[in-house]
């Protein structure tokens, strides 16, 4: 089978082992909209940050223009504070929240507050109905005397993405305007992190890649790192919701792992990396401009390489003219090496589609993986442990609010599957406690990581009653609505008690959790 070769070692092959930890259900908060009400989807809650001095858990609302300021003085029992509205014509949008003690997503600190990273996805949009697309920028922000604030352009050069192997995701629309965008242009940061030893790691989603930077060398510059491809021959994915049911099956594709989300954590005195590997697809829908990087795979229709036996291509293309198999799976139709294209044999070598539907752990040193959560997220659903409950939410989406939860069910095996959009991290006396968001339906799958490093899958939890409509959970008093859409995850520790907070961004709400350790 071809693709990217990846270094996936230690507990890969155990599968799933269910171990001490366990995140236990605790308060569940919902955030008003500007006018005080309290409504499904009205973008109340997108990233939240944590002052510890002062106890404070401060949360924006991007789409509400909100910040909501909450009292975390009693974990059991959060209370929210005030609600702070922004005008978006003189105040702008709230994007991001951080405090000076936390890891945010879209911009980062250094250890000492001194440099704040800040990055720009230069989003292509329409002006006066004329196709734009800006290129990516990253800047470090360096705070001066009095409200001074210096600014440091971290250049972006195309023929080091080049050369790094990143994907060339966006080069000119399917119609529309007719200009060619270069790979600074296509290039989408999203998500910055910063470790304890002042390097920042820039993720470049869709791109299939991540940056690191070094800040303590003023002369530094971004160095990449594609992040490779999944595959699937000897793991199992669900890739229909036309198959009846949850049915796992091993297939002769790979993905892009595509993290959208990544913490750093210690084991053995070294800085690891845990990235929750989402998977994007991009998509314009422009009057300029109208794009999408992927097809149906039973419209595929392209021709293959050397790089599959006869056999393998004519099982492939079976189960892609198949809607109970591969036929609405999305899938790459880039005509470039990352993607498969053979240039010389005019076909593919292999078939492509997004999402590593689980989580990494990679050595920053050269992104070496040296973790891969395998096939776990789905087939957990398939043991004697996974409740009729959970299993009626498996890989769903999220339809309209007067439907029941479970309506949706499976909806989502053929797009990126379970999701996972955010991951967080606990030091729990010596083990490495992360927990991983499934990012549509909700529900959180915890693991630990031991010396070596070793990991064990620990617990899967999901709030919510899916018999229910969205209306009718949200309108109750408790957390019946679950957490759909998290966008967010991070650990509270005070005084030895660990709370896991996940922002819903659809149901406007906060979902605490206590991680404890079982006997």
């Amino acid at each position: 089978m071809c693709g990217t070769p990846v270094a996936c070692v230690l507990l890969l092959a155990v599968g799933l082992t269910w171990g001490r930890f366990q995140l236990r259900p605790g308060a569940f908060l919902k955030l008003p909209n500007q006018s005080g009400q309290f409504r499904l989807n009205s973008g109340t809650a997108n990233k939240a940050a944590y002052d510890a001095q002062e106890k404070l858990l401060y949360v924006v609302g991007y789409n509400a223009d909100l910040l909501h300021v909450v009292d975390m003085n009693d974990p059991s029992s959060p209370q929210l504070l005030d609600t702070k509205t922004f005008d978006s014509v003189t105040q702008g949008l709230p994007d991001s929240v951080q405090a000076d003690s936390f890891d945010p997503r879209s911009v980062a600190w250094n250890q000492d507050c001194t440099q704040l990273v800040v990055t720009s996805e230069g989003n292509p949009h329409e002006l006066n109905a004329v196709f734009e697309d800006p290129p990516a920028d990253v800047e470090i922000l360096i705070p001066s005397f009095g409200t001074s604030v210096d600014r440091k352009s971290i250049p972006i050069v195309e023929t080091a993405l080049a050369s790094a192997g990143l994907r060339q995701v966006f080069r000119v629309c399917d119609t529309g305007a007719t200009t060619v965008s270069s790979r600074v242009q296509d290039l989408e940061p999203q998500t910055v992190h910063v470790d304890r030893d002042n390097t920042a790691y820039i993720l470049f989603s869709e791109n299939n890649g991540i940056g690191k930077l070094d800040l303590s060398d003023p002369m530094a510059q971004i160095s990449y790192f594609s992040l490779g491809t999944k595959d699937w021959s000897g793991l199992q994915f669900d890739g229909a919701y036309e198959d009846s049911g949850i049915n796992l099956d091993n297939r002769t594709v790979v993905s892009f792992y595509q993290p959208r989300d990544l913490v750093s954590f210690e084991v053995d005195g070294k800085v690891w990396l845990a990235t929750a590997d989402t998977g994007l697809i991009r998509r314009y829908s422009m009057s300029s401009c109208r794009f999408d990087e992927s097809v149906a795979a039973r419209s595929w229709g392209q021709d293959f390489s050397d790089g599959l036996t006869a056999a393998e291509i004519t099982k492939l293309r079976a189960e892609m003219n198949d809607n109970t198999q591969l036929g609405r799976l999305r899938i790459s139709k880039l005509k470039t090496p990352t993607d498969g294209w053979d240039p010389i044999f005019q076909g593919y070598d292999f078939v492509s589609t997004f999402g590593g539907r689980g989580f990494s752990i990679l050595d920053p040193t050269d992104m070496t993986r040296v973790y891969d959560s395998g096939d776990d997220f789905e087939r957990y659903f398939t043991t004697a442990d996974a409740t009729e409950s959970e299993k009626a939410l498996y890989n769903g989406n999220v339809g309209s609010n007067s439907q029941a939860m479970s309506s949706q069910f499976d909806r989502r095996s053929p797009e990126l599957g379970p999701t996972p959009s955010a991951i967080a991290v606990a030091d729990f006396n010596g083990t490495q406690v992360l927990v991983v968001a499934n990012g549509v339906v909700g529900g959180l799958y915890t693991y630990s990581v031991t010396s070596g490093p070793v990991v064990a899958f620990q617990d899967f939890v999901r709030r919510g009653q899916p018999g229910l409509s969205w209306n009718e959970a949200y309108a109750r008093s408790d957390d019946a609505v679950g957490e759909p859409y998290i966008t967010d995850l991070l650990v509270i520790d005070d005084q030895n008690q660990k709370t896991v907070v996940a922002v819903s961004s659809y149901a406007g709400a906060l979902s605490f959790y206590s991680l404890q350790e079982t006997p």
